[in-house]
């Protein structure tokens, strides 16, 4: 290993630059990549990290493990660890992967980083009792909740569509006769960003739902009809659709009455309009198919 001699100006220009020579017998290697990371599930939302230590080579000194987790949690922890249990729960059935880097106790002291090359590895959180993994989204599930007839259960989520870069609808059916979960697609993407915001089951083989635009300003709001084909359901067909509200209205509630009969609800976008009152609508489809409409209603605000 080469000395670094420097005059008193050289030293004093290092000092005030922010840089010390590294002293006699030191690199500026940073430490080894740690190796052999496992990543194992001990319970829902519970994972242990083990890895191989790191090693110094010289002058910039094993200083800490930083731990980075997928979705953006970070830890660090002290250099004489090579284990780690992340205890901070993610949702069940989520998959996470994780990177662990070391730091060198001189990283701050070079004008590159002394870090360590990262290593890898991934966990599935286990699953919570009575649940199921259906399906990979590019939303979460859409609508208010769930919708259920008899022995199934209607699911409604967003696709991304890579070969048409576009957000697709698609539907899973679970039958509780059957123990099966079947999934299509419902319907692609129209020219315009659509999302489901309710839906419900009237038969085992109708589904209707209220979408509108999520573009920022609305607009759009329809109620769509449709017949799931095939026992076991295979795809959807579109029956009827009816246009709802104006160019800034959102849909907001879909509900099944006991008597057959059909409410949906939708509201305008007073951040456009600059309105104090609320502007609703309602619809109304009678068990028979006749269709009433009450629209707009203006809800005050409450007093202060």
């Amino acid at each position: 290993m080469k000395n670094i001699r420097c005059s008193k100006t050289e030293w004093i220009a290092f000092v005030f630059a922010g840089i010390a020579p590294a002293a006699s017998g030191q690199s500026n290697l940073p430490p080894s990549a740690p190796t052999g990371l496992t990543a194992t599930v001990a319970s829902c939302g519970h994972v242990n990290l083990s890895w191989n230590a790191s090693t110094d080579n010289g002058g910039t000194g094993l200083s800490a493990y930083v731990i980075n987790r997928s979705d953006n949690v970070r830890t660090t922890i002290g250099a004489a660890r090579t284990t780690f249990s992340d205890t901070m729960r993610v949702k069940s059935a989520t998959a996470v992967s994780y990177t662990v880097t070391c730091e060198g106790q001189r990283r701050k002291q070079f004008s590159s980083e002394q870090h360590c090359d990262g290593l890898h590895a991934h966990a599935l959180m286990c699953l919570a009792s009575g649940e199921t993994v259906v399906d990979s989204a590019y939303l979460e599930p859409l609508g208010k909740a769930m919708a259920t007839y008899g022995t199934r259960t209607a699911l409604v989520y967003m696709k991304y569509n890579f070969y048409n870069s576009t957000n697709d609808t698609w539907l899973a059916i679970r039958d509780t006769s059957s123990g099966q979960i079947y999934k299509f697609l419902l319907h692609p993407a129209p020219a315009y960003y659509q999302v489901e915001t309710d839906y419900v089951l009237t038969s085992s083989t109708e589904l209707w739902t209220l979408s509108n635009s999520a573009s920022s300003v609305g607009g759009n709001v329809q109620l769509n009809q449709y017949r799931l084909n095939g026992s076991p359901p295979t795809s959807a067909t579109l029956l009827s659709t009816k246009p709802l509200g104006g160019s800034i209205s959102h849909g907001a509630s879909l509900i099944r009455l006991q008597s057959g009969a059909l409410m949906a609800a939708w509201y305008d976008d007073d951040r456009f309009t600059g309105a104090v009152d609320l502007t609703t609508g309602v619809a109304f489809r009678s068990p028979t198919g006749n269709w009433s409409l009450k629209s707009p209603v203006t809800i005050p605000p409450p007093p202060v």
